[in-house]
């Protein structure tokens, strides 16, 4: 019997290696996901529920990308935001 093939981004949730499937298709279509030692990115690639994945080390530790271009500017303009309160008011994450 052929085994289940199943979606990349949807194997990634299953897995535990994303935490939602909005995640899951930025982290593949962004280069940083390995299936069998080969980068794949295209969300819809379908694998066994077996085959071997793998997440590059340098992931977002923000929830979206804002977070990393806020980071930068921060760094940028050499900014201090120790101590200062901030609001985020975005809505493309639903914030």
């Amino acid at each position: 019997m052929a085994k289940e093939l199943l979606r990349l981004d949807l194997l990634l949730l299953q897995k535990g290696l994303a935490t939602s499937r909005n995640q899951a298709q930025a982290l593949i279509s962004t280069g940083k996901v390995r299936v069998e030692g080969h980068i794949i990115d295209k969300a819809g690639h379908r694998f066994s529920a077996d085959a071997q994945i793998e997440l590059a080390e340098n992931l977002n530790p923000y929830v979206s990308r804002g977070g990393l271009k806020l980071a930068h500017a921060i760094e940028h303009f050499s900014l201090d935001v120790h101590g200062l309160v901030c609001m985020d008011v975005g809505a493309s994450t639903g914030g």
